[in-house]
């Protein structure tokens, strides 16, 4: 089990700088696909959480097909 925890980006509000969403999406991006599920979660489970899960799927799928 592996935990990213990101906590510059508050509740109800964005991110102050957004190279600090970039670091953390690329970390994102190593996790192998096969090692196991991402569980991705915030408070209220739906601006955070829908963000950041659509960043990974928009990224993974850009890098499939060039």
């Amino acid at each position: 089990i592996e935990q990213l925890h990101y906590t510059a980006w508050p509740d109800h509000g964005v991110p102050l700088y957004t190279q600090s969403v970039v670091t953390y999406l690329k970390k994102l991006l190593a996790m192998p696909m096969g090692h196991g599920p991402i569980v991705v979660h915030c408070s209220a489970g739906i601006g955070r959480t829908g963000t950041i899960i659509l960043c990974d799927i928009c990224l993974r799928r850009a890098a499939a097909e060039g």
